[in-house]
């Protein structure tokens, strides 16, 4: 697969989210917590900067001791 299809994939996922929370019906039959789990789990700094942005999460935690 190429960088450019993973890249479209998440726009696809990270579109069909925003539609979902804002009264939409999803087009992968998915619920919001289901896109969402999806988008975390992405190896894919698009999606990571999307989450993080969106729900503002610290960019990196610090160790914890």
């Amino acid at each position: 697969m190429t960088r450019c299809h993973f890249l479209s994939q998440t726009r696809v996922l990270i579109d069909d989210l925003r539609e979902v929370t804002q009264g939409g019906k999803s087009k992968f039959g998915s619920d919001s917590k289901t896109l969402l789990r999806v988008l975390c789990h992405r190896n894919d700094s698009e999606a990571s900067h999307y989450v993080k942005k969106h729900f503002k999460i610290p960019s990196s935690a610090p160790p914890s001791t």
